[in-house]
């Protein structure tokens, strides 16, 4: 239900879908939410929950994300930024992953041991 939510939110900051309509903008409050990063703070909570565990992509979703506004689109988008931080291990790594979009892929099976 979150992924139909997500692909039909109307606003969407920093990559988090809003999981509502609204059919006007208030610019004031856009603004202070701007000033939050809700990605760069799932990025610190997976590098302190999982720290020294081993987790497929998949895994770490479905360990996580209940209660919380992200989907799997942006924790595997986390993924790729920690792992071109060199915060994370991936099995298979970086160079033997297919492109997909323009971008390296990050699929459900992909390893990842964070340090």
């Amino acid at each position: 239900m979150k992924d139909i939510m997500y692909n039909i939110s109307s606003e969407y900051d920093c990559g988090i879908g809003s999981f509502s309509y609204i059919s006007t903008r208030n610019r004031q409050l856009n603004f202070l939410y701007s000033l939050s990063r809700p990605l760069e703070d799932l990025k610190n909570k997976l590098l302190v929950k999982f720290s020294g565990k081993t987790f497929t992509v998949k895994q770490i979703y479905d360990l996580d994300n209940i209660n919380t506004p992200y989907v799997l689109k942006n924790y595997k988008d986390v993924l790729l930024q920690l792992e071109m931080e060199n915060k994370i291990i991936t099995r298979p790594p970086y160079d033997e992953r297919r492109n997909y979009r323009g971008k390296k892929s990050m699929g459900n099976n992909v390893s990842i041991t964070f340090y």
